[in-house]
């Protein structure tokens, strides 16, 4: 993933990334890295609980790791320092056997889903 740079930020923002890593709690590590002490980590990932994911003849690109909000839950307990808070809530794209979009026109659609759809919405604060 590249050299980490000498500077942490507030917010960082890691959308339909981390399900490509080959290693989930590594690169969840290295993408904490990069979070400042007070700032958080917004992850949005498909959501393996989704019905998308009963589809057999579904295509989609190539993931390499596959979250529930267990799953998600197990790798962020794991962070250390501790996160002083974390929310998981399913939500994101809306999908149905007819739909074929991958992305939002603005954070307001986006944030319009609500808590239905096929992707995991995770916000973790770091201490500081």
């Amino acid at each position: 993933m590249g050299a980490r740079p000498d500077q942490e930020f507030d917010l960082v923002v890691a959308s339909g990334v981390w399900e490509h890593m080959r290693d989930a709690q590594s690169s969840l590590l290295m993408l904490w890295s990069f979070v400042a002490p007070g700032g958080y980590l917004f992850l949005d990932v498909p959501n393996s609980n989704d019905t998308y994911y009963e589809i057999d003849d579904r295509s989609d690109l190539p993931h390499t790791l596959f979250f529930t909000p267990n799953s998600a839950q197990i790798f962020v307990s794991k962070l250390k320092p501790r996160p002083i808070t974390t929310q998981i809530d399913p939500g994101g794209r809306l999908w149905t056997e007819n739909s074929n979009f991958s992305c939002f026109e603005s954070m307001d659609l986006f944030l319009e889903t609500g808590k239905e759809g096929s992707e995991l919405r995770i916000m973790i604060k770091k201490p500081v």
